[in-house]
């Protein structure tokens, strides 16, 4: 699904999202929570991803802000991505283009990540990058305030349809593939 189409100038809430059964994604949203989810007490902020360990669960209880949804549909997540006024991604991992980055642009208004989410992707002038959890808490508090517009979205259209086509048309035929059966 290469369509896309404009997801409005202000979302609800932050988003993370991932597989939290991995580690990489499960300790990414922990350092979250604790470092800058937690700091912004009034603004609604889902963590969304499969089989969440019980320490990411405990920990999302303690604060009336964060929600985690488990097990959703692809559906669900993509909306969710939509909804979403920023999209926060964190790694401790350069790994690779990431999947979730992908769709967070294609799909959500804002993204907010470290260096190493975008590192060799091409995709740095489409974040907001902070350098650490702390710049990724100030980063969060700008893009909070701006309205997703449609000029800005428009220019991150044509940008991913320059530029990542192929490749993401490529990447989200292989995640429909289920290799298990």
């Amino acid at each position: 699904n290469n369509a896309m189409d404009y997801p409005g100038a202000h979302g609800k809430y932050l988003l993370y999202h991932g597989n939290l059964s991995v580690p990489e994604n499960y300790m990414a949203a922990i350092e979250l929570v604790n470092q800058v989810f937690s700091k912004l007490p009034n603004l609604p902020t889902i963590i969304a991803g499969n089989n969440p360990p019980k320490e990411l669960i405990q920990l999302c209880a303690h604060f009336d802000n964060v929600e985690l949804k488990s097990n959703l549909t692809t559906e669900q997540i993509h909306e969710l991505i939509r909804e979403a006024h920023i999209n926060v991604l964190y790694t401790n991992q350069n790994t690779g283009i990431k999947l979730k980055l992908l769709n967070a642009l294609y799909s959500g208004k804002f993204a907010v990540v470290n260096p190493l989410m975008v590192d060799g992707s091409g995709l740095e002038s489409l974040c907001a990058i902070g350098k650490n959890l702390n710049d990724v808490l100030l980063k969060v508090k700008e893009y909070l305030l701006l309205d997703y517009s449609s000029l800005y979205f428009n220019n991150r259209k044509v940008f991913l349809s320059e530029h990542f086509n192929n490749k993401i048309s490529s990447q989200l035929l292989m995640e429909a593939i289920d290799f298990s059966s």
